[in-house]
């Protein structure tokens, strides 16, 4: 559980508290939601529902070629192609790339010599200009050309040149992006802006992708060292797209995703995309269906992330300029705004463990001599798993002192978000008091097995594909025959509780499990399938208790899938015990 505490002194706050400044005296720019958007976030009408695209107010989407035949992360057909998706995207005021090279099905892409690509080229162009869609961001030429891009098909300047002018045979005013490298590389980019220059097909978009966690917290340092290039070559300067970007440990992961959000928004990115990583559709897996798995979010539900960019789209006025203790690597950071319509401070904040301090300075006449000061939470629940609404947790009055007040927040975990809103007091919004549950979460990996196994997660940033999960380590093989896992618990009451198993199921179908309680008669739990192996999502379970300490084993039963293959598709993370009547105790 996290504890919150506000003040004007540190208390009992530990010494060395990660700082986030927040300077309401300067702004940065005025709000545009620059790092809002995703690859294949859309995927067609319907799919997801308006109501998760305008609630987070996206700008730009990078989208199959059209009449692509890319079929997207295990797809039996394509989808997303970028004619379909721009009226979805134009009638919530966001712009389309057009990704030219998933006009391929495969990634990576296997090239079939210029006379074919160049028939591509002008299909897809064509089909464009026929459209005439009003919000075409730009024709994406090729798509991290630094490492799929082989020698044996030529020279990659050469092809760029030739495709830039191909385009611009057909269509002479859509922007052009490129290169799309995988990770920023100075020399790589000197190299080909100097050649393309040269050529005269310069990209009136530069791009670039931000991926590894073990350069991508770092994108403050690449923009810079990107601005100088142009300087050197006298070039620009020309807006930049992060057209990708956070790891796969990223993916659904509110305080990563806040952290690097707010390096976007500081660089000065004009835009940005989550990247794709699991199923489309799926706004960068901010969402997920309803009835788990790995269909169409046609009906869908979010997670604990897209409250994050839901808070991003309710930003409107003005970006403040925020400050970090460190403007590289996974520690805290956060983004901010003021609307000058409710005189609404807005601060997202996250993406470091332990006690963090949220500083506002500068607020001076326009808010004293008070401020009422209210924080949420956007809890990690998975890729797959849901939080229908941010959790309340405090309100309070606060005393500006020196034209600054202070925010604290103890025991903060990095998966973690935080929304705080500031307002001259009296002018806030209706504050609903929440309502305080007993809750406890076990790691599954400190449950008693049989049959079963832990698995930790290394978590070292070379390790790219690591999944986050909770603990950093879940325990599998629990698709064997009697194999059980068994949590320990003690509660504060007897009466109903929630028992929410983290979870990720690999296979096609759902699973069936039992749970008993201290040896009670078992009940059956359904698993339904997630994404992918190690995508977590939350089956639930209602029970009576005893107060007191409860043994609750999950264990494979009669209908549960049976595997004696070395690998494991029924994985679990941790089980939470939350209950259901107020704490009274």
């Amino acid at each position: 559980m996290i504890v919150l505490l506000i003040g004007w002194t540190d208390g009992f706050l530990a010494v060395g508290a990660a700082e986030l400044k927040v300077d309401f005296g300067s702004i940065a720019k005025p709000v545009d939601h620059a790092a809002s958007g995703s690859l294949y976030g859309i995927a067609a009408e319907g799919w997801p529902e308006d109501r998760w695209i305008s609630a987070i107010h996206p700008k730009n989407f990078t989208q199959m070629a059209p009449g692509g035949g890319q079929l997207a992360n295990g797809e039996t057909a394509p989808v997303g192609d970028a004619l379909i998706v721009a009226p979805i995207a134009e009638r919530h005021g966001a712009t389309v790339t057009i990704r030219m090279p998933d006009s391929f099905a495969q990634f990576p892409y296997i090239y079939k010599g210029d006379a074919d690509w160049l028939a591509r080229v002008k299909a897809m162009v064509a089909r464009t200009v026929k459209a005439d869609p009003p919000n075409i961001y730009a024709y994406e030429i090729w798509n991290e050309p630094d490492w799929n891009w082989k020698d044996a098909w030529g020279e990659f300047d050469a092809f760029w040149q030739r495709t830039h002018a191909a385009i611009r045979e057909q269509d002479d005013h859509r922007a052009i992006m490129g290169p799309s490298i995988s990770r920023w590389n100075q020399a790589w980019m000197r190299r080909f802006l100097r050649q393309a220059k040269a050529d005269g097909a310069l990209p009136e978009i530069v791009s670039w992708h931000e991926l590894d966690p073990r350069e991508a917290n770092d994108l403050t340092r690449h923009f810079g060292a990107y601005r100088a290039l142009e300087r050197e070559l006298g070039i620009g300067p020309l807006p930049v797209s992060i057209n990708e970007y956070g790891a796969p440990r990223d993916s659904a992961v509110p305080g990563a995703l806040t952290r690097l959000v707010a390096r976007l928004e500081r660089a000065g990115t004009d835009t940005a995309d989550l990247a794709f990583w699991h199923k489309p559709g799926r706004l960068g897996d901010l969402i997920a269906p309803v009835a788990g798995g790995r269909g169409p979010a046609t009906t869908a539900a979010p997670n604990g992330a897209f409250w994050v960019f839901k808070w991003y789209g309710d930003m409107k006025g003005v970006m403040l300029t925020t400050v970090p203790d460190s403007m590289t690597g996974p520690t805290l950071d956060g983004f901010a705004s003021y609307d000058a319509g409710d005189r609404t401070i807005r601060i997202v904040a996250g993406g470091e463990d332990g006690d963090h301090r949220i500083v506002i300075s500068g607020l001076g006449e326009w808010f004293s001599p008070r401020v009422d000061v209210q924080v949420y939470a956007a809890r990690w629940t998975g890729t797959d798993g849901t939080q229908t609404a941010p959790e309340p947790l405090f309100q309070r009055v606060l005393p500006i002192k020196d034209a600054a007040v202070a925010i604290h927040l103890a025991n903060a975990t990095f998966r973690d978000a935080f929304l705080i809103l500031v307002t001259p007091t009296g002018k806030g919004a209706a504050w609903t008091a929440p309502v305080k549950h007993f809750s406890t979460r076990l790691e599954a990996e400190d449950a008693k097995l049989s049959g079963a196994r832990k698995f930790p997660v290394r978590m070292a940033p070379g390790n790219f594909f690591a999944p986050t999960v909770s603990g950093n380590a879940y325990v599998g093989l629990l698709d064997r025959q009697n194999a059980s896992i068994a949590f320990t618990a003690t509660v504060p009451a007897a009466g109903k509780y929630e028992l929410s198993f983290g979870y990720s199921n690999g296979l096609a179908d759902a699973a069936i499990y039992e749970v008993d309680v201290s040896g009670s008669a078992p009940v059956d739990l359904t698993f339904t399938p997630t994404q992918f192996r190690e995508l977590i999502d939350q089956a639930k379970l209602t029970v009576d208790l005893p107060a007191g300490a409860v043994t609750i084993r999950l264990k494979a039963g009669p209908r549960s899938p049976h595997m004696f293959a070395p690998s494991s598709l029924i994985e679990i993370d941790y089980l939470d015990v939350t209950g259901l009547e107020p704490e009274t105790f």
